[in-house]
């Protein structure tokens, strides 16, 4: 019964404010019944009609009611909820039709997203928010899937690996957006060449930082000495020291002497997980990796940030079993 009286006072309250003093039209009466049917969205359904029109898009608005209709009757207080949200009492500051609009493209948004993503964005989902806040939010989650559309063109097992990268648990879009602008080349992927490295390792910017130390056969190898030379060469691997706020954390926490080595495969496609390695810490004996107990130290890594448990057999087959030791001094003292 108490769900009928509240039909009855969207109804009552829709008749009162406006088809009885005639401020809408037996006409748009029925437009707005032929909606809602006289249910309880009936009141902000004509508030919305009723807004707009005389304005230049109330064609739009008249189109969209159907949908909007349909939102407010699903309407979920813990996906995206509206702040001070009242069916019946409409604040005078809330522009509820556009952010009806931009809730509904944020729920759309979602459907778009692994279900990872939407597990650790939960806190963020359901803060409530008023229309600009709303609007914000959802101009800047438009940004994070344009830039996230790059994967397109990466196959399955890369892009659930960046997925896993970016949705960590308790993101936020702050969180995101940061990846995704300092990853970019990553999500598209930069076309890798010799001539890219030649030219990276000449810049100015990086000539004391960067340089190419073994090239032959196909086989590039890149000495590394700063924060900001791995975050360019590595633009497209997950290596944590390439992006985030602690990059330079990162990198004294991962380096070796202040430095690494960077293997790549040019017989591999750029986008292939093998076609780049990360040498961070000095060799040991092979016979040191084939002690379970040692598990954990693991120095290479693919672009994907998988590990290898042994590293030499990789090196072996890459630059061969004499140039190991001469290449990977990481600056002894």
């Amino acid at each position: 019964m108490k769900h009928l009286k509240f039909f009855n006072e969207n109804k009552q309250l829709a008749d009162k404010l406006y088809f009885k003093p005639e401020k809408l039209s037996n006409v748009d009466r029925r437009f707005i019944y032929g909606i809602t049917r006289g249910d309880n969205t009936t009141k902000l359904i004509s508030d919305i009609y009723f807004a707009y029109k005389d304005g230049w898009n109330f064609n739009t608005v008249k189109k969209n009611l159907p949908d909007i209709h349909k939102q407010l009757l699903n309407y979920n207080s813990n996906v995206f909820p509206i702040k001070d949200f009242d069916l019946l009492n409409l604040s005078k500051d809330q522009y509820i039709y556009d952010t009806l609009l931009n809730r509904q493209k944020l729920i759309d948004f979602l459907k778009n997203l692994p279900s990872q993503a939407i597990r650790n964005l939960k806190d963020e989902i359901r803060i409530p928010r008023n229309d600009s806040e709303m609007r914000r939010y959802s101009e800047d989650f438009s940004y994070f899937m344009a830039q996230i559309s790059m994967l397109s063109n990466r196959n399955d097992e890369t892009r659930k690996k960046i997925y896993n990268k970016i949705f960590k648990s308790g993101a936020t879009l702050k969180n995101l957006l940061q990846f995704t602008d300092e990853k970019e080349n990553l999500l598209g992927g930069v076309e890798y060449t010799k001539q890219y490295v030649y030219d990276l390792v000449n810049d100015s910017e990086y000539d004391e930082d960067m340089s190419i130390i073994y090239d032959k056969n196909e086989i590039m190898v890149v000495k590394i000495e700063s924060a900001e030379a791995i975050k360019k060469i590595g633009c497209n691997s997950l290596w944590c020291f390439t992006y985030g706020e602690n990059n330079y954390y990162t990198w004294n926490n991962y380096s070796y002497n202040g430095v690494v080595y960077v293997i790549i495969d040019f017989k591999l496609s750029f986008d292939d997980p093998e076609f780049m390695h990360v040498l961070i810490k000095p060799l040991k004996t092979k016979k040191y990796y084939d002690n379970e107990k040692n598990e954990h130290e693991i120095p290479l890594f693919n672009m994907s940030n998988d590990n290898w448990y042994n590293p030499y057999p990789i090196l072996t087959d890459l630059v061969g079993k004499t140039n190991i030791k001469k290449l990977f001094t990481f600056d002894y003292e």
